[in-house]
């Protein structure tokens, strides 16, 4: 298996370069503007857009292959299970790609993504957010947001954690017990819609419509406001699917590869 090599609280960083060296070639594949783009006016704005309706579509098809994996472990089909399994570990790496490339044409990196959770968090005394990666940061509040709430993890039969090559699981025993109750499934879609709700409420932030022939003035506080939420909000749902650092940059990272290589191979 291949070393990550990863310090910890690097991913982001990381993730966000290894994004960067792909958004160049797509910028020339799909004629898209170069990042960050003008967010007042409304190309800018269309692009950002549409990198979030990319996102929300990954988001509902990893939700989609999550339910079917888990009504074929309820079936006991176990080879189909880890199939729909496979394939929504793949979708949450592509989600963050999406994910990812919202950020960065927004103008977003990640010393930007710092100073926005320390602002959130700075009325929080807890040490436990001092001087960590934002994206510790991100999964702790997510916990923390979970525990405030009262909402209790499961321990998932169906595993994310510890994905390989061809977004396998490690370790087939994740995959061989009972499948999660109706609760949970109801509560995976939750978190999954509240995320796709907080990237909506940032695209209604860019108050731009294509019907209105003039440029509106932003209001840059409430998009800073949507961001932080949006941001938030993934850091609960990456805690509730128990979704840790090291198992999301291992997915992307993998995914990047072979987007990469796709690329070089015109697919």
């Amino acid at each position: 298996m291949e070393t990550l090599n990863l310090k910890s609280g690097e991913s982001l960083h990381s993730m966000m370069e290894l994004q960067k060296g792909l958004m160049d070639y797509y910028i020339k594949i799909e004629s898209l503007p170069n990042y960050p783009v003008d967010i007042t006016k409304k190309t800018g704005q269309r692009v950002i857009k549409d990198m979030a309706r990319r996102a929300i579509e990954e988001l509902s098809e990893m939700f989609e292959e999550l339910n079917a994996a888990n009504t074929a472990i309820s079936q006991n089909n176990r080879d189909l299970a880890f199939e729909f399994q496979k394939q929504a570990n793949e979708e949450i790496a592509d989600f963050h790609h999406f994910f990812l490339e919202l950020l960065i044409f927004m103008g977003f990196d990640e010393p930007d993504i710092d100073i926005l959770l320390h602002q959130v968090l700075e009325g929080n005394t807890n040490s436990l957010y001092k001087n960590n990666s934002p994206l510790e940061n991100i999964l702790i509040q997510g916990n923390f947001v979970l525990q405030t709430c009262n909402i209790q993890k499961p321990s998932y039969s169906l595993c994310f954690k510890n994905k390989t090559k061809g977004f396998l699981i490690e370790n087939p025993e994740c995959i061989a017990g009972n499948a999660l109750s109706a609760s949970v499934i109801e509560t995976i879609k939750i978190v999954t819609f509240d995320l796709i709700h907080s990237i909506n409420m940032v695209c209604h932030s860019l108050n731009a419509r294509e019907h209105h022939q003039s440029e509106k003035d932003l209001d840059k506080i409430r998009i800073t406001e949507m961001v932080s939420n949006m941001l938030i909000q993934w850091g609960i749902w990456l805690a509730y699917l128990e979704l840790t650092e090291t198992s999301v940059f291992k997915s992307y990272k993998l995914k990047n590869g072979l987007n990469l290589k796709r690329i070089n191979e015109n697919y």
